[in-house]
């Protein structure tokens, strides 16, 4: 016989609905609560003994006697209670009282064979019964894989405690998306130092912009070291953030290890020309790099050099921005050579790099060869005229390059005029952007803009048309001044014809004049030879809703007179 001993549960409200919590010694059926009706009103002691007993049905039948242990004399009353326990019709258990089995008492009539389905028990009610299926296998055997922080922010919450600076929610909020924007956020070194630790672990993070926030030199060289660990961001911006040399070589060493990075934006950093000899060994050794952003640093002429030879030598870099720094015309002439043995770049952005003529004609000689370059930016870097004339014969003969701009460069109309004439006859042009900003055209080429157009897509971009002149013919290049300081040129037009402001707009003239009445008064002094251009630019740059103050002339006289005396 197998026994197991019994505690009664008597603090239900309503006592129908007592339950017997079992804990099993080898007995596959009293493993659950099992309800005990008006239990209370039969047993006078929580804890009885239940022993099996062999029946002839086959049911399994249990017979609660006295604790062994127990000195409680009231207990034996109870002693050969019979209680059945046996597989419900549909699985479940069934517990029947066998009245008859009771000694020396009588037994209330409400107890008599009353079987209840324990299928009809609520699990809820056994919150504090633990069963070998409550164990935590994963927790025991593998402690660290369980607390194991993949986005890293107890990590991060822990260092901000430790070094006592205030967490940042947005980098809290957003540890788990794919790209951490955290453009001029204040940071600073102690703060991008707190950030790191948990970068080390971070799963999540693709995309690190931290550009604008001043982290110095230190905060580079921590956060260089920490993503030496991490191998999941791809995309590292550090734009605007005073990292110096110190920390540009520290991003280099970090490229010449790291496998996952293709995008690296170090721009306006203050990186100096020395540094240029380690991107030159990182774009020779690193082949997943593709985009590479040193725009407004301090790269000079000896800085080119390096490039030059990287440029000729990588096949894996697909953007490469140089503008804005400090090349000269040597310097951008270098990079120009560069282009032209290299098979791989499709933006090459080298903006105010003052290639000039000789920098134009290397461009042109590129643009004949290269098939892999979509987008090229050589704005302000001094062409002129017949620079551009070199840069359209490499155009007759590109199919490739998609975006050319080369604005706010030294030549005017004539030599816009022919850039597009360049376009029309290379018909297999790709060409579809072409800026030309800040620069006058003729009438013709909008025609011829227009005629292209037609067959193509072309936006141009250019500062607007030059009208032919009614009094006289004046050059292009003296209405691209006059139109650069109206005003000023306005007055020399005055003082070399022998007149003076005051001859023009006589005394008895108020000071105010309307736009219609200057413009009455500027076509009536012949001496000036005055184009409806010029005077449309003057009236613009004069007019205030239609009016013009007079005194603006007295203004900028006063200003001139100014600055000779200073």
């Amino acid at each position: 016989m197998t026994s197991v001993v019994a505690q009664v549960d008597f603090g239900t409200a309503d006592k129908s609905q007592a339950l017997c919590r079992n804990t099993p010694k080898g007995n596959p059926y009293a493993t659950d609560l099992m309800p005990i009706q008006e239990i209370d009103d039969v047993l006078g002691s929580n804890e009885v003994l239940i022993t099996q007993v062999p029946d002839d049905s086959g049911s399994s039948v249990y017979e609660r006697g006295r604790d062994e242990e127990s000195e409680d004399e009231e207990s034996d009353l109870y002693s050969g209670r019979r209680v059945d326990l046996h597989v419900g019709g549909e699985g479940g258990l069934v517990l029947s009282i066998a009245d008859s089995e009771f000694k020396d008492c009588d037994t209330p009539p409400h107890l008599k064979s009353h079987p209840v389905d324990l299928n009809s028990l609520d699990s809820s009610d056994d919150d504090d019964y633990e069963t070998d299926l409550e164990f935590d296998e994963e927790r025991w055997l593998n402690p660290d894989r369980r607390d194991h922080d993949t986005t890293g922010k107890n990590k991060y919450l822990k260092v901000c405690k430790d070094m006592g600076v205030s967490p940042v929610s947005y980098f809290l909020k957003h540890i788990q998306d794919r790209e951490m924007v955290m453009k001029f956020h204040g940071l600073g070194k102690d703060n991008t130092k707190a950030i790191c630790i948990p970068l080390e672990t971070n799963t999540q993070i693709e995309t690190l912009n931290l550009s604008g926030n001043g982290i110095d030199t230190d905060g580079a060289l921590f956060l260089v070291r920490v993503l030496k660990e991490n191998f999941f961001i791809t995309d590292l911006i550090l734009a605007e953030n005073r990292i110096g040399s110190a920390g540009a070589k520290a991003v280099c060493d970090l490229l010449l290890s790291n496998k996952t990075l293709v995008n690296v934006d170090l721009t306006g950093n203050r990186i100096d020309d020395k540094t240029a000899v380690c991107f030159h060994e990182v774009l020779l050794k690193n082949h997943t790099l593709k985009r590479l952003h040193l725009s407004y640093n301090r790269f000079e002429e000896n800085g080119a050099k390096y490039f030059k030879e990287a440029l000729m030598e990588n096949e894996s870099l697909e953007i490469l921005d140089l503008s804005w720094n400090h090349f000269s015309t040597r310097g951008a002439v270098l990079l120009a050579e560069g282009l032209q043995e290299n098979v791989g770049l499709k933006y090459f952005y080298i903006a105010m790099s003052g290639l000039g003529r000789d920098g134009a004609e290397a461009i042109g000689k590129a643009l004949k060869n290269n098939r892999t370059l979509l987008e090229l930016d050589i704005s302000y870097s001094r062409i002129p005229a017949d620079g551009v004339c070199h840069l359209a014969s490499g155009i007759k003969e590109n199919d490739v390059l998609q975006v050319l701009k080369m604005g706010f460069n030294p030549f005017e109309a004539d030599a816009a005029m022919c850039m597009l004439r360049a376009l029309e006859q290379n018909e297999s042009s790709a060409i579809n952007y072409l800026d030309l900003s800040n620069v006058l055209v003729k009438t013709e080429f909008t025609e011829l803009l227009s005629k292209i157009s037609e067959t193509r897509t072309l936006q141009v971009i250019f500062d607007g048309v030059l009208t032919e002149c009614q009094h006289s013919k004046i050059p292009i290049e003296e209405m691209v001044k006059f139109r650069q300081d109206p005003i000023g040129v306005f007055k020399n037009y005055v003082t070399s014809s022998g007149l003076s402001v005051t001859d023009i707009f006589t005394p008895e003239e108020s000071c105010v004049l309307r736009e219609d009445e200057f413009r009455n008064i500027l076509k009536n002094v012949n001496e000036l030879n005055l184009t409806k251009e010029q005077v449309k630019v003057l009236c613009k740059k004069l007019s205030v809703n239609g009016i013009i103050d007079l005194s603006q002339f007295d203004e900028q006289t006063e200003e001139e007179d100014g600055s000779i005396k200073a």
